[in-house]
């Protein structure tokens, strides 16, 4: 392929972006703005559709976030020593002992916040693909080959949602959809797509909103039902939210100033209340390739710039009245090792990995459980019941947690369990997963 082609490819998907992202006239401004679902300005249909938002966070780096959280406080398990105290945190209706800067987390996210052990069965930095793939086993969207989880989740959101793009959105990381590398926008390019008016635009929300809610009615009085007329009375949400919600918007934009963990995730909170992707991926850093890392110090760092950085994204979507529609979730290519090395770090380890999340449709808890086992006596993740989430009486393999965790990932989003099985092969939905 030329490099002509690709760059007009380029060109097309950043003009597709500026598009969604910029136009006055977008579904997304005109839902948020209007306070009214997209399904009732689209197709004046009543019907709440359930779907979810994602912002899915992945890193090829292989963060030790395994090494810290519920499951890890076992004799023989190495924690640094700002965290080898451990804290009893609770989450959603269960209590566990976790690294006190987990329990740092904002109350909102604890009440759904899942720590799930599984195998991620790689210890290559170069297989982040192959494990966001599940090596293979999520069926590809469009011909043959296979389909990255976050892209096939925006495949199936976009539909419920009506947002702008069908598919996801990168702020970091790699990531595909129907078999193209997706560009990689930065928060400092995402504020630059808009125009210099944009601002101006969205602070005068109020007469923007005013318009369209006189259409709305216009319509209606030709066309609509009493239960329709109703309907949009509940839901239109008062003038002064309206300009709040447009004058945050427009401070978000302008607060952007680089393309650090908070900026990236006051900008994925954004993209996601404009409705301008179902799906934004992003990188965290929790200590990255820490093989180095004497006493764990940087661990420590990173872990806490990590749970802060989570926080300033809960914190958006709630300043925005959208976290009871979005899903987090951070799964690594690999994990970390539980001992360390002789240099004070940790090395890869793809026994025991851990997806974390929170959310909409994530019911809080732990799913599954580490201990000792293997050639080497090592700590690993072990098999789960897909009813309970805990290890007694296994019905998931231990080599098939990693598909079990995509399948349950795509469960909570709101997809039946029949098309969730169609979609990825092998591993089962724990239900204890989903509420």
């Amino acid at each position: 392929m030329s490099k002509c082609h690709n760059k007009k490819n380029e060109l097309n998907r950043r003009e597709a972006l500026m598009l969604a992202l910029a136009s006055g006239g977008g579904i997304g401004l005109r839902s948020l703005l209007t306070g009214l679902p997209i399904h009732f300005l689209t197709r004046r249909s009543m019907a709440n559709t359930g779907g979810k938002f994602l912002v899915y966070a992945a890193r090829r780096a292989g963060d030790p976030v395994n090494c810290n959280v519920p499951g890890t406080y076992k004799a023989g398990y190495d924690h640094a020593d700002e965290y080898s105290t451990p804290v009893n945190m609770r989450i959603g209706n269960q209590t566990h002992q976790a690294a006190p800067v987990w329990d740092t987390l904002r109350a909102g996210i604890k009440s759904s916040a899942n720590f799930f052990h599984l195998r991620s069965r790689t210890n290559s930095h170069n297989e982040l693909d192959s494990v966001m793939k599940v090596f293979g086993a999520i069926d590809a969207i469009e011909g043959r080959g296979s389909e990255m989880l976050p892209s096939v989740i925006a495949h199936e959101m976009s539909k419920l949602l009506g947002t702008q793009l069908t598919s996801p959105l990168a702020l970091g990381g790699i990531l595909s959809y129907k078999g193209r590398n997706q560009q990689v926008y930065r928060p400092t390019n995402i504020k630059s797509l808009f125009p210099s008016n944009m601002s101006n635009a969205v602070v005068n929300a109020r007469r923007f909103r005013d318009q369209q809610i006189d259409l709305i009615y216009r319509d209606l009085k030709s066309n609509g039902t009493p239960a329709q007329k109703r309907f949009i009375d509940n839901h239109i949400v008062s003038g002064s939210r309206a300009r709040q919600l447009g004058n945050q918007l427009a401070a978000e934009l302008e607060s952007i100033n680089g393309n650090g963990a908070n900026d990236t995730m006051r900008t994925a909170a954004a993209l996601i209340a404009l409705k301008v992707a179902p799906v934004v991926s992003l990188e965290l850093d929790f200590g990255g390739d820490n093989h180095g890392d004497s006493q764990l110090a940087n661990e420590v760092r990173r872990h806490e710039s990590g749970i802060t950085a989570i926080n300033e994204l809960y914190d958006a979507l709630s300043g925005y009245g959208i976290a009871d529609q979005t899903i987090f979730s951070m799964l690594n290519v690999f994990g970390r090792t539980p001992q360390r090395n002789s240099r004070g770090g940790r090395d890869h380890w793809g026994p025991q990995s851990i997806m974390f999340s929170f959310g909409a449709g994530v019911r809080g808890g732990m799913i599954g459980d580490i201990a000792r086992g293997g050639r080497r006596n090592r700590f690993e993740a072990l098999g789960i019941n897909s009813d309970t989430g805990l290890t007694q009486n296994p019905d998931i393999d231990p080599n098939f947690t990693l598909h079990s965790a995509a399948k349950s990932l795509i469960a909570a989003t709101g997809i039946e369990e029949n098309k969730v099985n169609e979609m990825v092969n092998g591993g089962k939905i724990v239900k204890a997963y989903t509420t």
